[in-house]
């Protein structure tokens, strides 16, 4: 196949996934209702106030900073016990190691919603 065909391919595909994207910018720029507009409008309108307002009525730096330090002490904090947890199921030996590391690996392979049901 020739490389012209191959990246048309690659550039159809990534227009493909760029819409969804380029969409939430048209929908958000636009007046209220142009998201239920028959036909759709395809054109941004550029129109800033709703972000203006929220950016100048809303402490912006204290969420990032609150999201910053959660996230920061949450991967801190699963990497110190995923070293420990590892260290102590590769090194050390006691009863039971072979059960507590099958049920850590049976638990990791699980999807995450199969987790929330117990919840």
């Amino acid at each position: 196949m020739s490389k012209f065909v191959v990246y048309g391919v690659r550039l159809v595909v990534a227009a493909a996934m760029a819409i969804p994207i380029y969409w939430v910018f048209v929908i958000a720029t636009g007046p209220h209702g142009a998201a239920y507009a028959i036909p759709p409008v395809w054109r941004p309108f550029f129109h800033w106030a709703p972000f203006l307002f929220v950016w100048s009525h809303t402490p912006w730096a204290r969420y990032v900073l609150n999201s910053v330090v959660i996230s920061a002490a949450t991967i801190f904090f699963v990497v110190v016990t995923s070293a420990l947890a590892g260290y102590a199921l590769a090194e050390l030996k006691f009863p039971g190691n072979s059960l507590y590391f099958y049920a850590t690996l049976g638990v990791m392979m699980l999807p995450q919603q199969a987790l929330l049901v117990p919840q």
